[in-house]
């Protein structure tokens, strides 16, 4: 039992803001059963050129799917129904440069003192920063609810700087901010960064879109699944112990006959 899932995501997929959700609201009990996570910002449209794959939304039959889909999905993990695209959303899906952010910030923001392992910047760090956490989180919150165009940069810096951790800003100063987005912008190892990571997931975990989760159990053996709803599957193959979907069965009539109605 136990394990790690090394998940590839987007912030302009929305079921990779819906299973960052889920996986934030399940991060304890996974951590309770010896199963790590880690974050991996990638490029969509990359992943998507790379492998031929369409965007759901250019088949007319998946569109008209996802608006009953979305919905669903969105509500299961309790995010508002405000989620939406925003409305010039192929004009802001390409999202290097917050990745780059992402990245920067994964790379260079310390784990918890907990951690006895610095960040690295040649090695795939531990997913133990809260500040990359609450900046991915943030992201998606910004890209998804409020619109928010992260191409420009000082809009990308507000919203880096609305990151919370346990209601408390993860940022120290709106400098702080800036040395993030200035090194995003300029660092090309950044960009190698992204592109490395693209690349990792489509030609050794086989990704064809987001988000990509490896799931690698504790004997060792790795198995892809695709999208926001495959974790009953995960948790099989990582050998932890959950309750799946069960049909109740209807309430017996009650002896002297109520009709199969209950009284409280």
């Amino acid at each position: 039992m136990g394990g790690k899932l090394d998940v590839y995501l987007d912030i302009a997929s929305l079921y990779s803001y819906v299973a960052f959700a889920y996986l934030q609201q399940h991060t304890s009990e996974l951590a309770a059963h010896g199963v790590e996570i880690e974050y991996h910002p990638v490029l969509l449209g990359a992943i998507n050129a790379s492998t031929g794959n369409r965007p759901p939304w250019t088949v007319p039959a998946k569109a008209s799917y996802l608006k009953h889909d979305a919905s669903r999905s969105l509500s299961r993990v309790s995010l508002p129904p405000s989620t939406a695209m925003p409305p010039d959303f192929m004009a802001r899906a390409n999202t290097l440069l917050p990745l780059r952010c992402l990245t920067y910030i994964k790379y260079n923001f310390p784990p918890p003192p907990s951690s006895t392992s610095p960040p690295s910047r040649d090695k795939h760090p531990q997913n133990g920063s809260e500040t990359f956490v609450a900046a991915l989180a943030q992201l998606l919150k910004s890209f998804w609810i409020d619109h928010s165009d992260l191409n420009d940069p000082s809009v990308l810096s507000s919203a880096l700087l609305s990151a919370t951790s346990n209601f408390a800003p993860v940022f120290a100063s709106p400098g702080q901010v800036a040395q993030v987005v200035s090194a995003a912008q300029s660092d090309a190892t950044l960009k190698a960064k992204v592109k490395d990571r693209t690349r990792e997931a489509v030609e050794e975990k086989g990704a064809f879109g987001a988000p990509w989760i490896w799931a690698t159990n504790d004997a060792g053996k790795g198995e892809p699944f695709f999208g926001s709803d495959r974790f009953h599957h995960v948790y099989l193959h990582l050998g932890v112990p959950f309750t799946d979907v069960t049909i109740v069965p209807p309430a017996s009539r009650a002896p002297g006959g109520s009709g199969g109605k209950t009284k409280l």
